[in-house]
């Protein structure tokens, strides 16, 4: 019930930081920057805050799955134990409401998003400070949106919106997310919108940071 309030309090603050952050962005932070300058701005950086939110996704999907352990000290019982048991019972998150789905992201988004707010806020008006203001704001938006996108992957019955979205690859696809469950379960590790899987799958980062690591080595198969 506790963890239940936090959730809440994150997912509320993350919407109140991200109506402060977008006026620090284009309302005041613009410094007389001409509209089609600014919008062209903030389109570049909406497409790498994607890029970006989708390759920590993965990085955070792969050390929950193949190199942490539940019992990691805060970690474990709050983001590792929800991935694991995930591969359990992979459409439990159907079953979860919003907040549910998105509290632990925002939890781990908000202070952060609170220093990017502040931060821009403190910068010279201009170009660089509606940039730096566009990135941060797009990029706590696709990270607190992954698990939604996470969890519309798994939804049988997606309409036509949704559907319509995964053809311009805005969010995760069902077909793409679901060859992260097949057996060796070590590939697709990327869930906001899995468009890095086939650059790091075929360059096989995450196996090679693991036998770097040794992880596999020294962890059975935690999906086994």
């Amino acid at each position: 019930m506790l963890h239940r309030g936090f959730e809440w309090i994150a997912v509320c603050g993350v919407g109140a930081l991200l109506g402060g952050l977008a006026w620090e962005t284009w309302f005041t932070g613009a410094g007389g920057a001409a509209i089609p300058t600014l919008l062209l701005l903030a389109l570049a950086a909406c497409f790498a805050a994607q890029l970006v939110a989708d390759l920590l996704s993965g990085l955070a999907h792969w050390l929950a799955d193949r190199v942490l352990s539940e019992s990691t000290p805060v970690l474990g019982t709050h983001f590792v134990k929800p991935f694991r048991e995930h591969h359990e019972d992979p459409e439990s998150i159907t079953r979860h409401d919003f907040v549910e789905v998105n509290g632990n992201t925002c939890i781990l988004v908000a202070p952060l998003l609170a220093l990017a707010t502040l931060g821009v806020a403190q910068a010279e008006p201009g170009a660089a400070r509606s940039t730096a203001g566009a990135f941060a704001f797009f990029l706590a938006v696709w990270l607190c949106l992954t698990n939604q996108f996470h969890r519309w992957s798994h939804t049988a019955e997606r309409p036509v919106w949704l559907l319509a979205l995964e053809r311009t690859k805005l969010v995760l696809a069902r077909d793409h997310h679901a060859r992260h469950h097949k057996a060796p379960f070590d590939t697709h590790f990327c869930i906001t919108t899995g468009m890095l899987n086939p650059l790091i799958d075929g360059l096989g980062v995450f196996a090679r940071l693991e036998r770097a690591a040794g992880c596999r080595a020294a962890l059975p198969d935690p999906l086994r």
